[in-house]
């Protein structure tokens, strides 16, 4: 079965009323500042510089039609489908589970704020809590699908580093 027993995970968590709630809102938020985060971003490279406009679709456009791809191929059983027991957040998929796109996107959000900020040259404590907060968001966000049964922790892993070597990849070959 690997390292984490899941389905004993997640009936442990489901035992705690509050906890499920919370999985499920701070899956909600952080999903949110996914989608609040990255047209922001659009929007300012659109302002303040437009040289990075481009990139800033392009890269992570196209690394998320690649991981979806993957995805396609692999098409990876779910935890809850495999081990057979009910996920914390609903979940209508029951294959394409690697690499986690909900980790994808969220690491390659916010590799795309940093890749703006330095490109910018963006260097004040405001911008570096951003970062921080966006990280921070992406790691929560991955770890709230493994405690919530619907993603293995080989997903999540895979689905941030995909969006890391991609986004570093992509940026470093437009920009140097």
């Amino acid at each position: 079965m690997g390292l984490i027993d899941y389905p004993s995970l997640v009936n442990s968590i489901r035992d705690h009323a509050g906890l499920v709630r919370l999985i499920q809102a701070l899956n909600r938020a952080l999903t949110a500042l996914g989608y609040v985060s990255y047209p922001l971003l659009v929007v300012l490279a659109a302002l303040m510089q437009q040289d990075f406009l481009l990139p800033c679709i392009v890269v992570p456009g196209c690394s998320f039609i690649l991981v979806t791809v993957l995805r396609y191929m692999v098409d990876e059983m779910r935890p809850f489908v495999k081990l057979s027991y009910d996920p914390l957040l609903t979940c209508d998929k029951t294959g394409r589970s690697f690499p986690s796109r909900h980790a994808f996107c969220m690491f390659m959000i916010a590799a795309s704020w940093l890749a703006f900020a330095k490109h910018l040259n963006w260097t004040s404590l405001p911008i570096d809590v951003f970062m921080c907060v966006l990280f921070v968001s992406a790691v929560l966000l991955a770890l709230i699908r493994v405690l919530s049964g619907v993603h293995f922790l080989k997903d999540v892993i895979a689905g941030a580093l995909f969006a890391l070597i991609l986004a570093h990849i992509g940026y470093v070959m437009i920009f140097g």
